[in-house]
């Protein structure tokens, strides 16, 4: 993998997203749910390894959804050891497209990402991409 990625680096990469394989092949992995919500782990270990291969590469995390109601201070921590540069929330903003902004402001308010698969079965299916769990339950905080 680092050989591969040492030639995006080389080609002029802006960044690296660090994921952990690959959805169709390994999705209790790459997308770590709530049974084997440990799993979130190995994103943690592989992105490490690459900020360490390439310490001058903005390096992109991922799964921290997976952390749910903790994925903030996932995030915080592996930002804080320099594991990684940014952190990618990908469900979570699904879930609530104002988790940053309510991070700072209303913890409270926040719609955790239920880990449900209804998004990633949307992606798999090529439609448009929406939290099924909020939407469903009309619970989407619309001020956008």
């Amino acid at each position: 993998m680092l050989a591969v990625l040492a030639c995006f680096v080389k080609a002029g990469a802006s960044f690296l997203n660090v994921s952990a394989g690959i959805p169709a092949l390994t999705p209790e992995i790459t997308r770590p749910g709530k049974h084997i919500a440990t799993n979130i782990y190995h994103h943690f270990r592989y992105t490490s390894i690459v900020k360490k291969q390439f310490p001058n590469q903005l390096i992109v995390g991922s799964a921290y959804s997976s952390g749910a109601e903790l994925a903030h201070l996932f995030a915080e921590e592996n930002i804080k050891k320099g594991y990684v540069d940014m952190a990618g929330l990908g469900r979570q903003n699904l879930a609530d497209p104002l988790y940053p902004k309510k991070l700072m402001n209303d913890k409270e308010s926040i719609l955790i990402c239920q880990l449900c698969g209804g998004c990633s079965k949307l992606l798999r299916e090529q439609h448009a991409v929406i939290c099924t769990f909020y939407s469903k339950n009309e619970k989407k905080d619309n001020n956008l």
